[in-house]
Parts: C-alpha cells; structure tokens; sequence
C-alpha cells in the first residue's frame, strides 16, 4: 500500500480516537491488557486500520467512518477480562454485549454500528455480521489477535 494511503488511514483512525477520548472513557483502555503486551487502546485502532486497509485493498465499499468508529469500540467494555472475578467467565462470549451497551452509551452508535460490535466475534457469537463493516471488523480482530499473540515484539505501533 502506498505510504499516502497508510497516513490517510491512520489520520481518520486518530480523528475518532481524540472525539472519543475527549466524549467518553476511551482513555480507559490504555489500562487495559488485551493480548499479550498489547492494550485494548492498542488493539482497537490495529483492527480500525486492518479493516480500512483490507476494504482498501479488495474494494470493498464501506462507510469508511462507520468501519473506524465500531472497529474502535468493538472492545468497549471496559474492564480487565484477565482479572479472576467469576463474572468475566465466558469473556469472549459476553463482552460484546458489554462494548455496545458501552459504546452505545457514550457516543450513540447506528444499527450498523451495533451491529457490528455485537457479532464481531462470529462464529462465537452463532449469529453472522449483516453488514460489510461487521465482516471486515471480524476478520481484521482475528488477523490482529493472531499477530498480537504470536508474533514476538508485535505492535501497532511497528506498523505506522
């Protein structure tokens, strides 16, 4: 991809990071691990990018601030899954919930939006993304959470 490109993505990306930190609790998630040495802040804007790049590269038509605004709070819930509390059991199946009820909160978010944060973690989630921003917000986590744990010294930052 060309380097223009690439700034132009990241400059969208930290558009909605700086509304978001400065409208809601999004600077919570620095406080938060992921995966690995990888934050939830971290995290979150590796998927908002992975997915604008994989839309880019395959022409996939998007609503580009869609795409970045729930890839950025599909994580939105908040809390240390890691943390040893019997209500984080099942984290990967429930915390969608958490993030959309979250997000929702703060920022208000469209039915596509909502729908995306919800199913982001198909098949686990049983039921589908209807929309193509829920599809490349699912593989984008997927493909972001396999480099973040298996790839030593990864980080969002070594892709700027």
């Amino acid at each position: 991809m060309k380097m223009r490109k690439k700034e132009e993505f990241q400059k969208k990306i930290q558009a909605h990071v700086e509304h978001f930190e400065q409208n809601g609790r999004f600077f919570q998630q620095h406080n938060y691990p992921h995966h690995k040495h990888v934050s939830v802040h971290e995290h979150v804007r590796h998927v908002a990018y992975t997915a604008l790049k994989i839309a880019h590269s395959l022409k996939v038509k998007v609503d580009e601030d869609k795409l970045i605004r729930a890839a950025l709070l599909h994580d939105y819930y908040l809390y240390d899954w890691h943390d040893d509390e019997a209500w984080h059991k099942f984290h990967g199946f429930k915390h969608p919930r958490f993030a959309c009820d979250n997000a929702h909160r703060d920022f208000g978010l469209c039915e596509r939006e909502q729908d995306a944060i919800l199913k982001h973690m198909f098949p686990l989630t049983i039921k589908p993304p209807k929309h193509r921003e829920g599809w490349l917000i699912t593989l984008a986590d997927k493909i972001c959470a396999f480099k973040e744990c298996w790839i030593k010294n990864w980080s969002y930052e070594t892709t700027r």
